[in-house]
This record gives C-alpha cells, structure tokens and sequence, in this order.
C-alpha cells in the first residue's frame, strides 16, 4: 500500500510542477488526495522549465502536418512553439514521446486529384470537403520514445524530421 501511495505522490507532483510552470495554471488534484499521502516521506521534486521549440522538416516531398512532444503540440508549420516542458537540469536516462502526422502528399490527393475551389465568397462546398475528407484519410500517425539528449544550458528545442531512406 506505501509503494502505491507514494508512486502516486510522485505522479501528483510530477504533475503539479508541470502544470505551475508550464501552463501556468494551479494544480487541479484534491488537497484530500495530498493531505491523506502527506505522511509519507518526501521524494526529490524535479523543477521543469518552459522552453520554445521549432519543428523542422527535411523531406520536401510530404508534410508534418501536426507533432507534439510528450503530448504538448509543437507547431508543424514553421516558426516556434512556446512551450514544452523539460526538467530544468538535465536527467540521465529520461525519455520522451514523439508524436507525429505525415500528410503523404501535401495538395494531392491519390491519382493526383488536386483540391477543388472554394465558392466564390471563400466558404467550402461538398466538393472541398469530400477531398478533405479523402486527403486526411491518407495521413499516418507515427509515435517514437527517444532519450532525452545531455543538455546544459536552455534555449530553444529543435525537433528535426529527417526523410525516410
């Protein structure tokens, strides 16, 4: 029962740093929860810190179409996303989850079916939203838990998707 309780104080706390610094928000667990755990004994917190990231993608013949990492989304179009969540002070063996859609053919549909124009005052038509449909149904959904890489001093987070061979 002890082991129970205090690997779901860790969870807790985990949590509840992650949300202080990094979605700046209060913690949403029951105080009952934290006072009934408060008799065990104190574990090492990790201090995470918010840091910018930037997708970049190598392979001009498709498109991350979205990405995230340990399930905070990173902006797939270029540019800088803020934030994502790391310990402050690097930790040996960490890993984190990479998540990521791949649109196979950006404005292409299978046979070359290119899209269909909007209506003339820019609103969609059944047209557009059958080759969305069509389009998104050929996106592939791809997971990968990697090692967080030694760092020391805090920038941005680079996330480079290089082409498949």
């Amino acid at each position: 029962m002890m082991g129970i309780a205090m690997d779901l104080l860790k969870y807790m706390l985990s949590r509840a740093i992650q949300a202080k610094l990094c979605r700046h928000s209060f913690v949403r667990y029951s105080m009952i929860s934290v006072l009934m755990l408060s008799g065990c004994s104190a574990t090492p917190k990790i201090q995470y810190t918010g840091v910018p990231t930037e997708v970049v993608q190598t392979d001009t013949k498709i498109r991350i179409s979205s990405a995230s990492f340990n399930g905070e989304g990173m902006s797939a179009g270029g540019g800088q996303t803020c934030c994502v969540c790391i310990p402050a002070q690097w930790q040996a063996g960490q890993t984190v989850e990479i998540t990521w859609t791949v649109d196979p053919s950006p404005g292409l549909n299978p046979g070359g079916v290119k899209k269909p124009a909007y209506n003339a005052n820019g609103t969609s038509n059944d047209k557009v939203d059958d080759w969305y449909r069509i389009h998104e149904a050929q996106y592939t959904q791809h997971r990968k838990t990697i090692t967080l890489p030694k760092y020391q001093e805090i920038c941005t987070m680079r996330v480079v998707f290089l082409p498949c061979t």
